[in-house]
C-alpha cells in the first residue's frame, strides 16, 4: 500500500536497479516518511459564549503525542492562525451570531496537516455553563440531596456521577441524569437509593434545558460526601469543684470513619441559669473529641453537636444541676 503512493520516478529507479540494497534503502525511506506524516484529525470545534466577557470560546480535542502541534480555526470564511492550544477566544464582534456558519479546525504537525469534519451551527443557539459551583450535600434517609449555585432561573439538566469511597478508589462510577429544581437560587437534585452509612465521591455537570444547542459543562471537582452523623457516641462527663467554680470535662468516642471523611467539627453551647431563667449562653467551635469548660454553682445545660460536610448530628445534652450550699464543702462532686 505504501508503494502505490510512492513517486513513479523512484519506482522506475527501483525496477532498474533491482538490488537488495535498493529495496532496503527505499523501504527505510518509506518507513521514515510514514512515521513523519502521522496526523490524527482533531474533533470538530464547539463554540459558545463566555458570560464573563465579550468573547466566544471555541474548544476541540486531538489525540496526539506531538508537542509542536499548531491549529488554524475556521469560522465560515474567517481563519484564525497558529493556535498552540486546543481552544481559542474570538471576540463576538468578529462573528455572525445569528446565521448558520461552518466550523472546522486544521491541525499542523511538522510537514503534515489534517482537518476536522465541518459542522454548521448558529453560534447564539449554543450555551455551555461553567462547572457547578458551591456544592453542598445532605442526607434524607438513604437519599442524597445535592445543591449548587443556579446559573439561570429555570431548571437545568444535571448529570451526577458517584461511587463509594474506599482507600484505593476501586469502586466503579455510576451515573444518574435528571432535571433539577430551583430553590433559593440553588439547583437541587435527589440521588436515591444510596447508603447513608457510607462515604461517597461525587461529581456533577449540568447543561441548559432552554438553549437550542446546549453543551454539557465541565465536571465539577470531586466532592467527598461523608456518611450521616446519627449521634454523638459514648459521651462521658466529669465535674470537679475548683476554686469557687466547677470544671466540667466532656469526652466522647471518635466518629465512625465513614462519617469522619473530610473532617468533623464540633459546636458546644453552654447555657447557665439563675433562679430558673437562662442568663448566659456561650458557644465554642473546635475539632477534637474532648472539651473542658467552667460553670458556676447554678444549673447549666451543655449541648454538643458534630458537623461534617453532609450535615449535623442530633445534640448530646448534658445537664449540670445546681450545687446546694450545704455541698460546697465537698472538694470533688463526681
Amino acid at each position: 500500500m505504501i508503494l502505490l503512493d510512492f513517486p513513479l520516478y523512484l519506482m522506475e529507479t527501483l525496477k532498474r536497479r533491482g538490488s537488495l540494497f535498493g529495496y532496503v534503502v527505499v523501504f527505510m525511506f518509506l518507513t521514515t516518511v510514514s512515521k513523519g506524516s502521522a496526523c490524527n484529525a482533531p474533533s470538530t470545534p464547539q463554540c459558545f459564549e463566555n458570560k464573563a466577557d465579550e468573547f466566544y470560546i471555541c474548544e476541540w480535542s486531538m489525540n496526539t503525542m506531538e508537542s509542536n502541534v499548531t491549529f488554524d480555526l475556521y469560522i465560515k470564511k474567517k481563519r484564525f492562525r497558529n493556535i498552540k492550544t486546543t481552544w481559542s477566544k474570538v471576540h463576538r464582534d468578529q462573528l455572525n451570531l445569528f446565521a448558520p456558519v461552518d466550523l472546522w479546525v486544521e491541525a499542523h504537525v511538522g510537514n503534515s496537516s489534517c482537518t476536522s469534519t465541518k459542522k454548521s451551527v448558529i453560534l447564539s443557539n449554543t450555551v455551555k455553563y461553567e462547572a457547578p459551583q458551591k456544592i453542598s450535600m445532605s442526607w434524607l434517609k438513604n437519599d442524597l440531596k445535592v445543591r449548587w449555585t443556579a446559573v439561570e432561573k429555570h431548571p437545568a439538566l444535571a448529570d451526577v456521577r458517584f461511587r463509594r469511597h474506599d482507600e484505593h478508589c476501586t469502586e466503579l462510577w455510576e451515573n444518574r441524569t435528571t432535571n433539577t429544581t430551583v430553590e433559593s437560587s440553588m439547583y437541587q437534585v435527589i440521588v436515591p437509593n444510596l447508603s447513608k452509612h457510607s462515604a461517597y465521591q461525587v461529581q456533577i455537570r449540568h447543561r441548559s434545558t432552554q438553549a437550542h444547542n446546549p453543551l454539557w459543562s465541565n465536571w465539577s471537582p470531586v466532592v467527598m460526601v461523608p456518611a450521616e452523623l446519627e449521634q454523638m457516641p459514648g459521651v462521658t462527663v466529669t465535674t470537679t469543684l475548683i476554686n469557687g467554680t466547677r470544671k466540667v470535662t466532656i469526652t466522647w468516642k471518635p466518629m465512625p470513619q465513614a462519617a469522619f471523611v473530610a473532617g468533623v467539627n464540633y459546636t458546644l453551647k453552654n447555657t447557665q441559669s439563675s433562679h430558673g431563667c437562662p442568663c448566659v449562653e456561650k458557644t465554642h467551635h473546635f475539632k477534637w473529641n474532648k472539651y473542658t469548660t467552667y460553670v458556676s454553682y447554678s444549673a447549666a445545660n451543655i449541648s454538643v453537636i458534630a458537623r461534617n460536610a453532609a450535615g449535623y448530628s442530633p445534640p448530646a445534652i448534658i445537664q449540670v444541676p445546681a450545687v446546694p450550699a450545704a455541698d460546697l464543702k465537698n472538694r470533688h462532686l463526681y
